[in-house]
């Protein structure tokens, strides 16, 4: 009965694909940025990057960006959760409508 009431985020929802999508593009795109901007360095190298604090930045950036699509993933699932939820009370108000209209009218 807890499993059922449990939302969970999976890797192939939506908003975590967008997320990590978002950060390996904000990669890549540091990286050409920095290739053009300098010179004599190689892009192969500027991706995997010589040092670990260019590294380390863009771990921590695609991180930040998994753990917001996962929350909204997360929320746009609650979300829906609850809209079908709703939608039930709202049949079960009118047919208890209906069935004391049909009593009022016994």
């Amino acid at each position: 009965m807890m499993d059922e009431n449990r939302i969970r985020v999976y890797l192939n929802d939506g908003m975590v694909l967008i997320a990590l999508g978002l950060g390996a593009a904000y990669w890549i795109i540091e990286c050409l940025l920095y290739v053009f901007l300098a010179y004599e360095i190689n892009f192969l190298d500027r991706l995997i990057g010589p040092d670990i604090s260019g590294l380390s930045t863009r771990i921590i950036v695609i991180c930040l960006f998994l753990i917001f699509g996962s929350h909204a993933q997360y929320t746009i699932n609650k979300r829906k959760r609850t809209e079908a939820e709703l939608l039930k009370m709202k049949e079960v108000n009118e047919k208890l409508k209906q069935e004391l209209e049909a009593l009022k009218n016994q």
